[in-house]
Protein backbone atom coordinates (compact mmCIF):
# COMPACT_ATOMS: atom_id res chain seq x y z
CA UNK A 1 0.00 0.00 0.00
CA UNK A 2 1.36 3.42 -0.88
CA UNK A 3 1.62 6.25 1.61
CA UNK A 4 -0.54 9.34 1.23
CA UNK A 5 1.18 12.69 1.35
CA UNK A 6 -0.21 14.60 4.34
CA UNK A 7 0.83 18.11 5.32
CA UNK A 8 -0.54 21.06 7.22
CA UNK A 9 -1.69 23.92 5.04
CA UNK A 10 -2.89 25.98 8.03
CA UNK A 11 -1.94 25.12 11.61
CA UNK A 12 -4.60 24.72 14.27
CA UNK A 13 -5.74 28.12 15.55
CA UNK A 14 -8.05 28.99 18.46
CA UNK A 15 -11.56 29.98 17.35
CA UNK A 16 -13.52 29.48 20.57
CA UNK A 17 -15.24 32.31 22.45
CA UNK A 18 -13.22 34.96 24.30
CA UNK A 19 -13.51 33.19 27.65
CA UNK A 20 -12.00 29.93 26.25
CA UNK A 21 -10.59 30.42 22.73
CA UNK A 22 -8.58 27.19 22.83
CA UNK A 23 -11.71 25.12 23.49
CA UNK A 24 -12.25 24.92 19.71
CA UNK A 25 -9.41 24.89 17.19
CA UNK A 26 -9.51 25.00 13.38
CA UNK A 27 -6.88 24.20 10.77
CA UNK A 28 -6.41 22.76 7.29
CA UNK A 29 -4.68 19.55 6.20
CA UNK A 30 -3.82 18.56 2.66
CA UNK A 31 -4.26 14.81 2.24
CA UNK A 32 -3.08 13.67 -1.20
CA UNK A 33 -3.47 17.32 -2.29
CA UNK A 34 -7.12 17.39 -1.17
CA UNK A 35 -7.91 20.09 1.40
CA UNK A 36 -9.57 18.95 4.66
CA UNK A 37 -10.97 20.97 7.55
CA UNK A 38 -9.51 19.95 10.91
CA UNK A 39 -11.57 20.75 14.00
CA UNK A 40 -10.29 20.04 17.49
CA UNK A 41 -12.80 20.02 20.36
CA UNK A 42 -11.39 20.21 23.89
CA UNK A 43 -13.13 17.61 26.04
CA UNK A 44 -13.51 16.53 29.67
CA UNK A 45 -14.45 13.12 31.06
CA UNK A 46 -17.31 12.97 33.58
CA UNK A 47 -18.35 9.57 34.91
CA UNK A 48 -17.36 7.74 31.73
CA UNK A 49 -19.01 10.38 29.51
CA UNK A 50 -17.13 12.75 27.27
CA UNK A 51 -18.25 16.36 27.06
CA UNK A 52 -16.95 19.37 25.16
CA UNK A 53 -15.70 22.17 27.42
CA UNK A 54 -17.65 24.67 25.28
CA UNK A 55 -21.41 25.00 24.92
CA UNK A 56 -22.97 23.29 21.90
CA UNK A 57 -23.65 26.60 20.14
CA UNK A 58 -19.86 27.03 19.90
CA UNK A 59 -19.17 23.62 18.29
CA UNK A 60 -20.81 20.64 16.60
CA UNK A 61 -19.40 18.19 19.16
CA UNK A 62 -22.83 16.84 20.23
CA UNK A 63 -23.63 15.82 16.65
CA UNK A 64 -20.30 14.02 16.41
CA UNK A 65 -20.96 12.25 19.74
CA UNK A 66 -24.36 11.05 18.51
CA UNK A 67 -22.76 9.52 15.41
CA UNK A 68 -20.03 7.74 17.38
CA UNK A 69 -22.27 6.87 20.38
CA UNK A 70 -19.55 6.70 23.00
CA UNK A 71 -16.31 8.24 24.20
CA UNK A 72 -13.82 8.93 21.41
CA UNK A 73 -10.06 8.64 21.47
CA UNK A 74 -8.33 11.93 22.12
CA UNK A 75 -5.08 13.61 21.16
CA UNK A 76 -3.19 15.84 23.56
CA UNK A 77 -2.56 19.40 22.40
CA UNK A 78 -0.75 21.76 24.77
CA UNK A 79 -1.48 19.37 27.66
CA UNK A 80 -5.25 19.18 27.07
CA UNK A 81 -7.37 16.37 25.54
CA UNK A 82 -9.05 17.05 22.19
CA UNK A 83 -11.24 15.05 19.84
CA UNK A 84 -10.38 15.66 16.17
CA UNK A 85 -12.85 15.85 13.30
CA UNK A 86 -11.36 15.86 9.78
CA UNK A 87 -13.65 16.45 6.79
CA UNK A 88 -12.93 17.27 3.14
CA UNK A 89 -13.68 20.67 1.68
CA UNK A 90 -16.68 20.88 -0.63
CA UNK A 91 -16.17 21.19 -4.39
Amino acid sequence: MSRLAIRWERDLEPVGPAERPKGHLLGTLLIADVAHHVEAFEVEEWGGCQEAVLEERETSFTELSEIVQGPMQTVTIAGRPYVLLITPFQD
